[in-house]
């Protein structure tokens, strides 16, 4: 979602995507990493796993900043501050009940895209 959002903002105001594109990467390595770990947990891990896992919350929190921003600049076509994208941004994280909110949202956006480039094209 985040990368569709930010391909339909305007140039100049879509978020540079390099972290994101990381953290994005980052979360199913991490998953598989963790697993694999706590199969045979010891304590020198431990050391080790508590910044990874510091790392994989900055990364959860960045992914829902970008997809939640950029859907609204999407929406509105103008710079969005934290008050204009947090509703989106809870209802992301909240993901079972929120998403039900938020997905006629990417479904409008998505067949406006679809209806602009069947008329260019």
């Amino acid at each position: 979602m985040g990368s569709f959002f930010n391909s339909i903002v305007k140039l100049e105001l879509r978020l540079k995507s390099g972290f994101f594109r990381v953290a994005l990467i980052y979360l199913p390595f991490y998953l598989v990493f963790n697993i694999a770990t706590f199969q045979s947990f010891s304590p020198g891990l431990l050391e080790l796993i508590l910044p990874l896992h510091l790392f994989v919350m900055i990364c959860m929190f960045y992914l829902l900043y970008f997809v939640s921003k950029s859907l609204v600049m999407a929406e509105t076509n103008k710079p969005a501050s934290f008050c204009d994208y947090a509703g989106p941004f809870f209802l992301l994280w909240f993901f079972p009940v929120g998403i039900w909110i938020v997905q006629p949202r990417v479904n409008r956006l998505y067949s406006e895209k679809e209806c602009r480039t069947t008329h260019l094209g």
